[in-house]
């Protein structure tokens, strides 16, 4: 494969020239296309002139662009697979984490530019720990995290529930940390993509009756989601103003910066903690579609 080749996911309706597969010494030019019979995935070239395929290139029902030798008895078997490497789109199918054995890293990163599908600031990924958890980070800074999979979900994203458009699913074992989702209806046309002008991560539907895609879900929710935005000890109110208030019994660690919204080193005790004074531990919860924890 030609190093500069990617594949352009595209609607139904489109025109696609080529057939469902190239064999070796076959080649693709611009304005052709490859997809397969239901014209719904769509595999063009950025840069003109024709590029040859060396061994056989399929184009699955589920969008997978793979690279097969000609001369492999094992069908399931690929030398190549763009599902390994998911650019700014995450499509149904997909392992979005890690492949512990060979140290892949499927993450999901922002176009460079409209012309440059290089990795850009935005990334979204699979934070590996005891308890790992999907990030978004803005170049090396965290900025949105989605909390560890408690079972059902990740605990920092209540919009990841059972829904009727998709099954999704959490694997964490010795070979491999990936979250999936597969839509239940085939019909149903759904993506999850990075979004450069709010630098946040939206899943799509497509409409058909509008020939449109529609935003179906997105994080960060607002600016409380932002990682550690009112530092240690801080909580993140929504509706307040400002948004960044100290826990009870905490002041800012710097008054300074506080008082000029920025909230960074957050919040540090009142007064010493005394076991003489009867200080003890207080429970704190509240209202999670309102109040989320910063740190």
């Amino acid at each position: 494969m030609v190093a500069k080749a990617t594949t352009a996911y595209a609607t139904k309706g489109r025109t696609c020239a080529g057939s469902l597969s190239l064999r070796q010494s076959q080649s693709l030019n611009d304005g052709e296309s490859l997809s397969f019979e239901g014209e719904t995935f769509e595999l063009g070239f950025f840069s003109p002139g024709s590029r040859r395929i060396s061994s056989w290139a399929f184009v699955l029902d589920s969008g997978n662009l793979i690279v097969r030798d000609e001369k492999g008895s094992n069908s399931d078997v690929y030398l190549w697979q763009s599902f390994d490497y998911p650019s700014d789109t995450l499509l149904s199918g997909m392992k979005f984490g890690w492949d512990l054995r060979s140290g892949l890293n499927r993450r999901i990163s922002l176009w460079r530019n409209s012309d440059d599908p290089s990795p850009g600031e935005l990334s979204n990924g699979i934070e590996l720990h005891e308890y790992p958890q999907a990030v978004i980070w803005k170049g090396s800074r965290k900025y949105f995290r989605g909390g560890p999979w408690t079972g059902d979900k990740f605990s920092g994203a209540p919009e990841l529930r059972v829904n009727p458009v998709f099954d999704y699913s959490f694997i964490s074992n010795k070979d491999e940390v990936y979250y999936t989702y597969r839509l239940k209806n085939k019909s149903v046309i759904s993506r999850l993509v990075l979004n450069e002008t709010s630098s946040s991560r939206q899943r799509y539907m497509w409409v058909g009756a509008d020939q449109a895609w529609r935003l179906y879900a997105l994080v960060p929710r607002d600016y409380c989601d932002s990682y550690s935005l009112c530092g240690a000890n801080g909580d993140c109110v929504i509706s307040d103003s400002p948004v960044c208030q100290c826990l009870e019994g905490f002041r800012p660690k710097s008054s300074e910066r506080w008082t000029l919204m920025d909230w960074s080193q957050g919040c540090i005790l009142s007064k010493p903690l005394s076991c003489q004074s009867k200080d003890v531990f207080r429970k704190f919860s509240s209202d999670y579609s309102q109040i989320f924890s910063s740190t």
